[in-house]
């Protein structure tokens, strides 16, 4: 874009430093675009436009236009920032009524550290809770011990449960839950027969813990419609998190994302030394989420460099380690660059919904094992002195540690 392109799109294959899953290859196809002086409007409709032809010229599908959710919203209500929108289980915070009861778990995670107070990173505290309609007869004693043991996994220590009865709450945590029966009825709009998970943790940890949980549960009572699309743009994501071990910033999306257009002043006026100011500066990043499973994500580029050069600063970057890391970009800056964003698609797992799979190795023709070995290739494989000669590579041994000699 600082060259003068208007526009450029490449598919290319790229390595994802991350460990395979089901929906994750180490290495990919990607489809990737930018366009000089647009908007992060712009771009989010034409792409919502490519996606709702290629769904329809492939599979003959008819896409509605996409609803929108910000980040703080899908992490808050779905413990994700991929929400699954094809079936309820929304979780609810209910911590203002649970601090009504006596009950240890709820008590103990609501005095949790408040940390800096912003819930991309805080540690207070926070109880969730969400419905199973139905769960009552559903949810059997069976499964839901083993959601206790499933949600540790995440950091959580367990999942209480309860039911809903003509007469009342029954079973699980019921007896600790009187003082605030009538009140959570109301806010979950719960009937009799249904079943209340609950999560209580730091903010973080109950939110991750229960929306794996809300997955979970949606597929062991068959509540997904696997014949629905489901899309949506998330929006609005925090610029930053905080490491509270470490004292230092971390970029959400990646440290060339702009702020949201609306902040940009803010954030240059805001000190790294105010966490909670610095951690509330939304971004203009976007991902396009189908189906609970992220298939593209962009963002408006910084084209500032007062912005970027603050940017690498908050990353713990001093002015002489960016100059030498990242100079070529903060001069081409200096010298101007149009507004510009984009996106890039991963194209084998689009593929992969098209094709109606939920594992991408079933649409990659030479897939990754899951320790990143071909089984085509045997790679990867040793390499002889004869190679790294001609490449001008040496392996080098780290030294072994001096034995300590006894003393006498």
């Amino acid at each position: 874009m600082i060259a003068g392109a208007d526009r450029y799109m490449q598919i290319c294959r790229c390595f994802r430093d991350e460990d395979p899953r089901a929906a994750r290859q180490a290495e990919f196809s990607q489809l990737d675009l930018e366009m000089a002086f647009t908007s992060r409007e712009e771009v989010l409709e034409t792409m919502e436009a490519f996606a709702r032809s290629l769904w329809k010229e492939v599979l003959g599908v008819e896409i509605p236009k996409f609803p929108r959710m910000t980040w703080q919203d899908a992490m808050d209500h779905y413990g994700s920032d991929r929400p699954d929108l094809r079936f309820g289980l929304e979780l609810v915070d209910i911590s203002d009524l649970a601090a009504k009861t006596d009950f240890k778990v709820f008590q103990q995670a609501l005095a949790k550290n408040p940390g800096n107070g912003h819930p991309s990173t805080r540690d207070g505290g926070v109880v969730k809770a969400f419905r199973v309609p139905g769960g009552a007869e559903k949810l059997t004693r069976k499964l839901t011990d083993g959601y206790a043991e499933f949600v540790k996994q995440f950091g959580a220590g367990g999942a209480p449960v309860t039911k809903v009865t003509e007469a009342g709450f029954e079973t699980g945590i019921a007896r600790f839950i009187e003082p605030i029966t009538a009140e959570l009825k109301e806010r979950l709009k719960l009937e009799p027969g249904d079943s209340v998970i609950f999560g209580a943790d730091g903010y973080n940890i109950a939110s991750k813990a229960l929306g794996e949980l809300r997955l979970k549960v949606a597929k062991d009572l068959k509540l997904v419609n696997e014949e629905e699309w489901s899309f949506l743009w998330v929006v609005d994501f925090p610029m930053f998190e905080y490491d509270e071990e470490s004292k230092r910033y971390y970029a959400l999306h990646h440290p060339f994302t702009a702020p949201r257009a609306d902040q940009i002043e803010h954030f240059l006026n805001t000190k790294a030394e105010d966490t909670q100011a610095m951690l509330g500066v939304l971004s203009d990043g976007y991902d396009m989420v189908c189906n609970g499973s992220e298939i593209g994500g962009g963002s408006i580029r910084i084209h500032r460099r007062d912005v970027q050069q603050k940017v690498f600063g908050l990353l713990g970057l001093d002015d002489e380690e960016a100059q030498a890391k990242f100079g070529f970009l903060l001069d081409a800056l200096r010298f101007g660059a149009p507004p510009h964003g984009g996106i890039a698609f991963g194209l084998d797992r689009v593929v992969m919904h098209l094709a109606g799979t939920d594992n991408i190795r079933d649409v990659i023709a030479f897939p990754k094992t899951q320790t990143g070995a071909d089984l085509m290739t045997a790679a990867p494989s040793a390499v002889d002195d004869a190679q790294l000669q001609e490449l001008h590579v040496r392996v080098v041994e780290p030294e072994a540690a001096p034995t300590a000699t006894p003393s006498t």
